[in-house]
């Protein structure tokens, strides 16, 4: 019976131990690296072009399968879109003129999440992670080209600044990853996040638009 006793006794501390190790808030970085889709309302887009942020990362673990994030992250994110308007020639005939266009944007972001946590093996962990990010827009600036030369010369235009943006929008956040949980609650994280917006991002060409995108982060908490 005392051998019982010992033997719970220790487990219990043992539980004890990992507990005040693990739980607790915890801060460090993240960076993350990804692609963008801009959807823009009667035009078309095109998938792929580079997205990245970098920030604070932090996190409160309730318990070690359960682990709630609070981010603050400036990042940027670029589109190409195609498309054409109509104009004259000297004759006063209609010409269908070509163009690219290229948009840069720049946010602040806060995504809030909850990431509920399974430990494979030891310090080994597969979590979810769903949420919200408000999005703050800081500003961008977007360059058009022409593919007609002569046309694009009086038209054209490159880094202008973009005004018809929302100033706040707001984002789901889906996605998995993994955590390597030290002793002490030191985390090292690797994540894939889907960022869906909620509603449109304001106007670019006179049209509504939309920004997903998905990113790879890797960070670290203390």
């Amino acid at each position: 019976m005392k051998r019982i006793a010992i033997v719970l006794g220790a487990c219990l501390m043992s539980a004890l131990s990992i507990n005040a190790q693990e739980v607790g808030f915890h801060v460090g970085a993240r960076f993350s690296l990804g692609t963008t889709n801009l959807d823009i309302t009667n035009s078309s887009s095109e998938v792929g072009k580079l997205s990245f942020d970098v920030g604070v990362a932090s996190q409160y673990v309730f318990h070690p399968n359960f682990v709630v994030g609070a981010d603050f992250l400036i990042g940027a994110a670029s589109s190409n879109n195609s498309g054409y308007e109509t104009g004259s020639d000297i004759f006063g005939n209609a010409v269908q003129y070509d163009y690219e266009e290229r948009y840069r944007l720049a946010f602040a972001e806060a995504p809030i999440t909850v990431m509920p946590r399974l430990r494979i093996k030891d310090d080994f962990y597969l979590k979810g992670i769903a949420g919200v990010a408000p999005s703050f827009f800081v500003g961008g600036v977007t360059t058009r080209t022409y593919d007609n030369s002569n046309y694009n010369d009086d038209h054209g235009y490159t880094d202008k600044s973009i005004q018809t943006i929302e100033s706040f929008t707001l984002n789901g956040v889906f996605g998995g990853g993994i955590d390597v949980v030290h002793a002490d609650g030191r985390t090292l994280f690797l994540e894939a996040r889907y960022y869906n917006g909620f509603d449109s991002i304001g106007l670019l060409n006179g049209n509504s638009a939309s920004l997903n995108r998905f990113k790879m982060s890797i960070g670290y908490t203390f």
